[in-house]
């Protein structure tokens, strides 16, 4: 098998979409295949994990203005028709059996020009704003169901939909099989994402300092490899009354979410390994494509919703509510852990396999 991806990551669409990527491409190479992400360079991206991991990759450099009408067209950095033309160069002649496309700048006009080439496409989104020519189309967010893409794919596509179907490395499986709900707040890991462009851990730093509960709780902070505010987080550190320590750029994020009785952090694909381990959520809405899977979490009672503006004057008062009402964490705990079972990735590899084996094209 010969797969390819094409994601980028960067300040302006963060890293999750690489990580769900790296995540699935992972499966599929110890189910034999042959592996090759295709990025562009972005401020701030996240192509130092595809080293890290051992996946090839090639970078495109072609720019252009953004044409089209998609809400997102600007994430590209060039137009549809060069960026497949790249794409289609550095693939080569040797035809590729899947290529998987995670990026809400590409749609049907990107995914046409790459048939021939790539016998399948399969999609990764989350917004059902547009059309695509997949084989696979793959929306892992809470509620969502095929409904949402009427319209958008070929009847004959097949359509992963909802939370069951969500990409967790396979660790999270394992460590969920120890996990106990929460019922006392004592550990609080803030984690916002592999970028957090403006700097809404520091907000929030401020804010749990702000609480009467800074001699009960323990703060861990975990930033990611793009985040660009260390010297001005080390002085505001300096300042506060409360206990933290700080990591950057974790292989083990699992381990910290096991021993955490409370999770402060945006609503990405992160959203399910906390649910997958029983983690309670404080969601703080970080992107407008993070607003559905807000929305389902804190309707479920895994998570409470929260918008930036909100954290200064609501956040302590939450957490104060929380480590007073250890029987409301706990509900909270026991909801996470019903949706999310950690055996969506290897459903989402087994319809692959299955899609390649027969050798299916969207005639759409």
């Amino acid at each position: 098998m010969r797969i390819a991806f094409r994601v980028d990551s960067g300040h302006r669409m963060g890293s999750g979409h690489i990580m769900r990527c790296v995540t699935l491409a992972q499966a599929l190479k110890e189910q034999g295949a042959e592996i090759l992400f295709l990025t562009r360079p972005q401020r701030g991206d996240s192509v130092a994990v595809l080293e890290r991991e051992h996946l090839p990759w090639q970078t495109l450099r072609s720019s252009a203005p953004p044409s089209g009408t998609l809400a997102h067209r600007d994430w590209l950095g060039t137009t549809q028709t060069l960026d497949a033309q790249e794409c289609l160069t550095l693939l080569g002649d040797d035809p590729w059996d899947l290529i998987v496309v995670d990026h809400y700048a590409l749609d049907r006009a990107w995914e046409s020009q790459l048939h021939g080439t790539c016998q399948q496409v399969m999609v990764i989104d989350d917004l059902a704003d547009r059309e695509h020519k997949s084989a696979i189309l793959l929306d892992q967010n809470l509620g969502r169901t095929p409904a949402d893409y009427s319209g958008l794919v070929a009847d004959e596509a097949a359509l992963l939909t909802g939370v069951n179907f969500s990409l967790l490395k396979p660790i999270y499986a394992r460590a969920r099989k120890s996990v106990m709900t929460r019922r006392e707040l004592r550990r609080l890991l803030v984690s916002m994402g592999g970028v957090d462009p403006d700097n809404v851990t520091a907000t929030v730093l401020e804010a749990l300092a702000s609480t009467t509960l800074t001699n009960r709780i323990q703060v861990t902070v975990v930033l990611g490899a793009g985040y660009a505010y260390q010297a001005e987080l080390e002085d505001l550190l300096g300042r506060l009354q409360l206990d933290v320590s700080v990591v950057r750029n974790v292989t083990n994020m699992h381990e910290y979410m096991v021993v955490a009785d409370l999770a402060i952090g945006g609503a990405g694909t992160t959203s399910w390994e906390r649910c997958c381990l029983g983690l309670p959520t404080v969601a703080i809405e970080l992107a407008d494509n993070q607003k559905t899977a807000i929305r389902g979490l804190a309707e479920t009672g895994a998570a409470i919703a929260m918008q930036r503006h909100q954290i200064a004057t609501e956040l302590p008062q939450v957490v104060t509510v929380l480590a007073n009402e250890p029987k409301r964490l706990e509900q909270m705990s026991q909801a996470a852990l019903s949706l999310v079972d950690g055996q969506g990735l290897a459903r989402v590899v087994d319809v692959i396999m299955a899609r390649l084996a027969t050798g299916q094209e969207i005639a759409k």
